[in-house]
């Protein structure tokens, strides 16, 4: 009931027009602190979002949050991005010590293994061979970046990356501008 009730707000007009205005203010500070960046000589993203994607894309991480699909819509719309094909998302958040995952390394492992019977490799070496082919990382490297991170620091990424970046950016130029002004 509650998740029914969130998902109406998200999707209504007034939600829309919330997150317009936090994407639209996010962006005029990311764009502001740019410029700092640029005034103290401090290396800055290339552009910002645009405004309206912006509100797109939160609206659709929030959606995917409320409706319980985050792990579904992380892979098809930020693992895709990262990977060769979008990773599975039973994959997402699973933990590198999850059965699930495991049992994923096993799996990919005995595939190897009735390929090339005889094959001398543990099950990670094999795993790894298969991720490669799969998504063009190997084992360790899709580990890092899907399996074993936190569901919650994907969401934070997604939707305070902007504003993190941000704040980097005041702090780089704070430093540039004290270190300057020592200088002289």
């Amino acid at each position: 009931m509650m998740r029914s009730m969130v998902s109406k707000l998200v999707d209504s007009e007034a939600g829309e027009h919330a997150l317009g205005i936090f994407a639209e203010m996010e962006i005029e500070i990311l764009e502001a602190t740019f410029d700092l960046a640029d005034a103290a000589g401090v290396d800055r993203p290339e552009t910002a979002p645009p405004k309206e994607g912006r509100k797109q894309a939160l609206q659709a991480v929030v959606s995917a949050v409320v409706s319980g699909d985050f792990a579904e819509f992380w892979a098809e719309e930020m693992g895709a991005e990262l990977f060769d094909s979008a990773p599975s998302p039973e994959h997402v958040a699973a933990g590198a010590d999850s059965d699930v995952w495991q049992s994923q390394i096993e799996t990919w492992a005995a595939g190897v293994r009735k390929q090339h019977d005889g094959i001398d490799a543990t099950d990670r070496e094999l795993a790894s061979v298969v991720c490669s082919d799969l998504y063009g990382a190997d084992l360790t490297e899709y580990e890092r970046r899907v399996v074993a991170v936190e569901q919650s620091d994907l969401m934070e990424k997604l939707v305070a990356g902007n504003m993190k970046t941000a704040k980097q950016l005041i702090e780089d130029a704070t430093a540039e501008i004290q270190e300057d002004g020592t200088d002289t």
